[in-house]
Formats: C-alpha cells, structure tokens, sequence
C-alpha cells in the first residue's frame, strides 16, 4: 500500500541518516502499471463510467435482460449496478446466463465509446513484456488481491524477486487474549497505551490496528480523550460526511425537497458553516415559524414563504432584508441545479459563498479546507471528463454529488498521535509496540472481488473469499517487537468468535489481572489524604468541579451558591404558572425562572393554541365589557353585538405582525358558535347577576414575596356574594381539582376585603359547560401548602429534580438536565 512504502521511505532515511528517492519504494499498483501497454489515450476514471452509464445505457440500446420495455423507469435503477460492473467487463465470457447478451451489447457499446473518446480501461488490457533497467523486491504478493495474474506473467524474471511470507524467520507464536465485551477490550488497550505513555514511549513507536474500525471509531475517540490519549486515525470517511461535503449534501436536499422548513432549517442552523451572521439566519427561522411557512416551492408564484413574508410589513427594515435574504438564496440554489456543464458549477459555487459566508470561507487553514480543496479538485476532473465527452447534462450538479457518495477523503494526519489503522494496512509497518484488536473470525478474511454480474431474479455481489489469516498474523508477529491481539466475545452485531488462526493453534487466553494484556494504568491520588485514585484527567477535571459547583463560592452572582438565587426569589414575582413548575420540578423551574433559558421552537406548527386562547379572552372581555349584565329576552342583540366584537378582533388580528393564516382564520371561525353558545350558558346558570370585573390584576406584594395574576371574570350573583371564572379553550375537567382558582380566591380577597366568594368555575370552550370546584375548602388549604413549599424551597436553594414520565417527557429541558428519566 501507499502507507506502507512511505514508512519503509521514512523509516530508512531516520535510521541511516541519508537521503532517498522517493521512488525507490512504491504500491503494487503502481508496480503494476508498468507491465501495462504505454498508450496515447487516457485511462478512464469514475467519472468517465458514470457520464457513459447516464447517457448511453437507455432503452435504445437494445437490452433485453436487464432493462424492460414496459419497466423502463427500473433505467435509474440498474444504471449505478451497470457501473461497477464496466471495469470487469471482460470476465463475462464465463458468465453462463441470459445476462450474457446484455453483457455482449453493453461491452461493445462501451468499447465503441472508449474508442471514440480516446480512452481506454486498464482492467480490458493485456500484460505487455517490459524491460526493467531496476531491481525489484515484491514483499508478500499472496497478501494482495488480484496479484496472482500479474506473477504469472513475471514468471522467472530475473529483475523481480519476490519474497513470500514463510521465507521469513519463524517466531514465538502470540496468544489471543479475549475480553468479554468490547468496551472492555478498548478500557484494556487505553491502559496498556496510557502505561507506555507514563513510561516514556514514544507515540510514534506504536501501532493500532482493527478490522472493524467503522464501528469502535466513536468507542476509540471517547476513550482516548478520557485517558488523555491522543489518536491519528489513517483511514478514509465518506467525503459527504466531511463540513464542506455535508454543506452540497444539504444543498441537494434543499433543492430535492423543494424548499421544505427542514431543510431550511438544517442549512441555515449549521453552525459548522462560516455564515456571515448565523444570528440572522435564527432570526429568519424564527419568523418562517411565526408566519406558519412550513415549506416553499420551485415555482415563485406558488411559493409559501414569498407569500408569507411578502405580506410581513415592509415598511420594516428588517422584514425587507429576510425577504431579500430568501430571494437570493432560492435563486442561486435553483441557479446551481439548473447548470447543464460542470464549469457553471465553480462560479455559481463562489457567488452562493460570496454572497453568504465570510470571506474566509472554507479556508480556515484547518481540515475544511483540506477536505473542500479536494472537493474542487473532484469537481475539476468531472469537467474534464464532460468537456472530452462534449456532454450537455441536465443538473449536472446533482450527477455530481451522486458521483462523490462513493468519493473517499482521507485525511492529512496533521497531528500528531498513535496512528490507528485498518487490519492489513498495516502489516508492514514495524513499529516497536503493535497492538491488533478486534480479531474475530468474520473480520480477519481478506475478500478478493470476482466479476459483479446479476443472478437471475436480484442483482447481486458474487465475492471469493480468500484466507489470508496466516500470512497476515505471521507477518504481524514477525514484524514487530511487541505485539498484542486481542478480541472480544460480544459486540455491538452479536456474539463472535475468534479468528481460526488462533483457535487452532490453541492461543486464546482470558484477558485477567495479572495478564499482560491486562495493564494496570497508573492512576493518582485525588488529593494529599485522599485513598481514592483516578485516572488523570478525571483526576484533573474533578479538582476543577471542586473549586466551583463542589465548593461555596462567595461571589454574590454565581447562582450555584446555595443561598444566592433564593435570595433573588424571594424578590421576584410567583404566579400560578411559576408555583405549578416548581411543583413539579424544582430544577425546571431554576432554569427556567433563574436562568431564563427560553423554550426556543423552531418547529413550526399547524396552529398556535396559546395565541387563539389569547384572542378568545379579548372577544369575551370586550362583550362583557359592553353587556356586563344579560337578559333572556335580549339574547339576539348580545348574539349580534358578540359577532360584530368576533369580526372587529379579527379585522385588528389580521393588521398585526403574528397576522393569521388561512388555517388560523378557519379555526377561529369554528369558535362563532361557541362564542354564541357562552350566552345561553351564561344566562342558563346566572340569574340576576352583575360582571364586576374582567381581567382583575391580582397582584400582591408582603416583605417575603410577590404574586401576580389575573382572574378572568368577576360575577356578582343575586345574593351579592362573588363568583370568579376563569374561561379555558380546552378541557376544564381536570381542572376542577387544581389549585389555580383557590389560589386567585386568597389574593381576591386579599385586595378585596370583606367580600364573600361562593362559586368557583372553569368555563370550556371544548365542552361548552361550566365544570364548578368542588370542595374548595381543601383546595384551598392546599393552595396555601403550595405557596409556603415554593417559598421556603427558593429559599433553601432546593433545585432537585423529580424524575417522572409526566415530567420528563415533554420538558425542553432534557438537554441540560442533570438527571435522565427513561420512557419506554
């Protein structure tokens, strides 16, 4: 491989202190390269197979197997098979199947346009005798798939000397240790690394290697950063998942989606992007979920979000630049997707981060522009292969973001760290301390690929598998001077078992203490007296946590002080609202109340609930405002007065910035009749009876705290005494046994004095009933209860919290909350 000719490079220029050229060691491909025809066309790459396989493979090219007639939408879905199967096109003569014609009919389609083009496919040519003027050593070609053609060919070339694996020196076999699970087998290797470490080892004296590196990568970071072990991983990532690839991923989904909230969202919110001011773009998003735009369009005219915030005032600066703001953006993403070459590509791309990034863009000297220089060298080759082929392609951008879903980037490995490999890269690589994990059976088989062709009824992947194991740990013990295997029984795919290699030869050993895969990593005292020891970085993040959230702190500002922010409590206003969170959860009401964490939605939704209910209570206290006192017999001019205050709310709803949509507008047309309805119940339980008082302020202020609320409606029934109503959109059953209304009856009569309450009652609007407390005598004792709890709480500093289904499940807490509660 690459890697392991630059190591020997590397390797002889520090051990013998001269210079070498680089040439003097090379990759088997390029070794291979040269036994093959030196020819004036160009080799073809990706890109070349897949403009061939998008413009030529149709349904004009006659196949009869692979592509019907009558299913011919299947095209999109063969052509990225057909694909992988160009390069080995010419292993199709053994495929004994109906397939056969199509292979024939796809071949010389192919050849036809390689020769057109002036290209040709290194896997079609032939071995060629070469004459070398230079000696050369093939180490180990029984460990490289697809060799064996290429040492036939060699034969008895007196320039090539080849070197298999049992021509080395036999060494002492080592065991297999096994650990039960496999975090356990990591917690073991970050001990023995961290032990090395301590010791004075250098990190570029050892090596690790892993078969299944996809799945322990995220197990391999997290431990290393708690042993405080720096890692070098040398393997690829799907450049899609990189900044800058994840940004045309999001582009395309943009696109695909056709403007869709989400993906606006996910574009606009990444903080990873250099935006030019990421607090616009919250801002913006913010607005799309005030103004209910859950979604654009392709097509301008019939685009929600234009229409949306179209009608937003402009007179306003502010509601000027988000709709120009959306205006370009739209336009250049449709911009990029409509370019027919890949040259238009380059310049749309520059103008889309000119206009919205900062001027640096992806190039901050770090990985991004790493990652985003490869990017634009990708692009550059796929222009080169369409301006040969004379191509003119329809959204040729999203050709290419298909084409880069199998583009690998891997990176430079500019820091410096123990070096993590795949299995087998690193064979060759004689570091004095190697550690191999992760060897079970399945994963320790090297693949080589046969011809990808189609069984009869699915397209399949046909692979022959060759083991490789022995050659692969014989050139890993006789290579380096400490090696370690290791593996373990259960992983996250199931229970495995060991590699045959070592189970044959009876090497698997329990990893124990007391083992020598069992290291125990040196550990220190938290503190002079204390007897419990730590790894160092707990060591040293737990001596931090002591000097602030452990210890008091005088600082009258930190509100971790346990007395601090009670003291601010006791001056600050309760309500009803406030009194219920802490009721429920203390820490919810900290952070909430103490902290003031908004609850931030940037979820749109179908209908905002909270400000229909607020509408409600402005049409209810305006009619009562106007008939403090209803008759039976004058019931069709309240009905006409509550329809003409209905319209003038809504006629002033309509002029405000929160302006309602057709959907709001539907649903409060909903609420006429039960707006109506309110009359005959109002006049059906009361008789005789006077409103006093609508949206009462409730305040209330004593030297240990303050209260405020408001109680919605005052009635003076015939009697004289009080009855205090609050009106509810939803159901008011439940709150018959709350202690709301008992808590505004204390402050009622507290700014009140001698006056009497005798009813309580919750009106809902779903139900369209009066649901009256029941026993409010114990309601309110309660109510008091309540209000002393939350008092003496704040005051104590009592922020725990209370863990529950009810609780948990919808707080918007979750993220910063020091418990965690499990909801199956």
């Amino acid at each position: 491989s690459e890697d392991s000719a630059r190591y020997f490079l590397t390797e002889y220029v520090r051990t013998q202190a001269v210079a070498i050229k680089a040439d003097r060691a090379i990759a088997f491909d390029t070794f291979r390269g040269l036994f093959l025809a030196k020819k004036e066309e160009m080799p073809v790459n990706s890109y070349y197979r897949t403009l061939y396989t998008n413009n030529y493979i149709n349904e004009k090219l006659g196949l009869t197997y692979l592509l019907k007639n009558e299913y011919i939408e299947s095209l999109s879905r063969m052509r990225p098979f057909i694909e992988k199967c160009l390069p080995i096109l010419k292993d199709r003569a053994d495929y004994k199947t109906e397939i056969k014609a199509d292979l024939d009919i796809i071949y010389d389609s192919y050849t036809q346009f390689l020769k057109e083009n002036n290209l040709f496919e290194t896997g079609f040519e032939e071995f060629q005798e070469f004459n070398l003027t230079t000696e050369y050593v093939l180490l180990f070609p029984e460990l490289i798939a697809g060799a064996e053609e290429l040492i036939t060919f060699l034969n008895h070339n007196k320039k090539v000397q080849i070197i298999n694996t049992n021509e080395l020196e036999e060494k002492e076999d080592k065991p297999l240790y096994e650990y039960e699970n496999v975090k356990q087998e990591v917690k073991g290797l970050m001990r023995a690394l961290l032990a090395l470490k301590e010791s004075g080892v250098a990190l570029d004296e050892i090596t690790i290697s892993t078969p299944d590196l996809d799945m322990q990568l995220p197990l391999l970071i997290s431990e290393a950063k708690l042993y405080d072990i720096p890692l070098t991983f040398v393997s690829g990532l799907p450049v899609l998942n990189t900044v800058p690839g994840s940004f045309l991923s999001k582009l395309l989904n943009l696109y695909d989606s056709e403007f869709s909230f989400e993906s606006l969202e996910d574009l606009l919110l990444f903080e990873g992007y250099p935006w030019q001011n990421i607090e616009f773009n919250r801002a913006f998003v913010r607005l799309l979920v005030q103004k209910n735009a859950r979604g654009g369009n392709i097509e301008y005219k019939a685009d929600p979000i234009l229409r949306a915030l179209s009608r937003y005032n402009t007179q306003d600066e502010k509601a000027v630049l988000y709709l120009e703001f959306y205006k370009k953006l739209k336009a250049q993403v449709l911009s990029l997707f409509s370019c027919d070459e890949v040259e238009n590509v380059y310049k749309t791309l520059n103008v889309f981060m000119a206009t919205f990034f900062q001027p640096t863009q992806f190039y901050d000297g770090g990985e991004n522009q790493d990652v985003y220089a490869f990017l634009l060298n990708e692009l550059s080759t796929f222009v080169q292969a369409q301006k040969q082929l004379k191509l003119k392609i329809k959204s040729c951008f999203n050709l290419f973001l298909n084409c880069l879903k199998t583009k690998v980037y891997v990176p430079q490995n500019k820091g410096e760290g123990i070096k993590v490999y795949r299995f087998g890269m690193d064979v060759l690589i004689d570091t004095k301390y190697h550690f191999v994990i992760g060897l079970n059976d399945d994963l320790t088989k090297t693949v080589g690929q046969k011809a990808i062709f189609f069984e009869p009824y699915e397209v399949v992947v046909e692979e022959n598998q060759k083991e490789v194991s022995n050659e692969y740990f014989s050139l890993y013990q006789k290579g380096s001077e400490h090696i370690t295997f290791s593996y373990a029984k259960e992983t996250y795919s199931g229970v495995v078992v060991a590699s045959e290699y070592f189970v044959r030869r009876g090497l698997i050993k329990p990893a124990t203490k007391g083992s020598d895969a069992y290291c125990q990593a040196p550990l220190v005292a938290l503190g002079k007296k204390s007897e419990v020891t730590s790894l160092p970085l707990l060591a040293k993040s737990y001596l931090n946590a002591s000097k602030t959230a452990l210890s008091k702190i005088s600082r009258i500002d930190d509100w971790s002080n346990e007395n601090s922010f009670g003291q601010r409590v006791e001056k600050s206003k309760l309500s009803f609202s406030s009194i219920d969170r802490y009721l429920n959860c203390p820490y919810s009401y900290l952070i909430n109340y103490g902290f003031k964490v908004a609850d931030e939605k940037y979820l749109p939704q179908a209908l905002d609930h909270a400000l229909i209910g607020e509408k409600l209570h402005l049409i209810v206290e305006r009619f009562f405002t106007e008939y403090p006192t209803l008759f039976a017999d004058k019931k069709s001019e309240y009905e006409s007065g509550m329809i003409k205050t209905f319209n003038c709310v809504m006629e002033e709803w309509k002029k405000e910035s929160r302006a309602p949509d057709i959907y709001t507008e539907y649903w409060m047309q909903l609420y006429i009749a039960k707006l109506l309805l309110l009359i005959d119940k109002v006049i059906e339980k009361f008789t005789h009876f006077t409103t006093t008082d609508l949206e009462m302020d409730l305040s209330f202020k004593t030297a240990e705290y303050s209260f405020y609320g408001r109680i919605d409606c005052v009635i003076e029934l015939s009697d004289g005494t009080k009855a205090l109503i609050d009106f509810k959109k939803g159901d008011a059953s439940l709150k018959v046994k709350s202690i709301q209304l008992p808590l505004y009856k204390k402050f009622y009569l507290a700014k009140k004095g001698e006056e009497q309450v005798s009813l309580l009652s919750y009106y809902s609007f779903k139900d369209d009933k009066f649901a009256d407390v029941k026993g409010s005598e114990t309601l309110e004792a309660e109510a008091e209860k309540a209000l002393n709890t939350v008092i003496e709480g704040t005051k104590q500093a009592d922020w725990h919290a209370i863990s529950s289904a009810l609780n948990c499940k919808n707080c918007n807490y979750k993220s910063i909350c020091r418990r965690r509660f499990s909801i199956v």
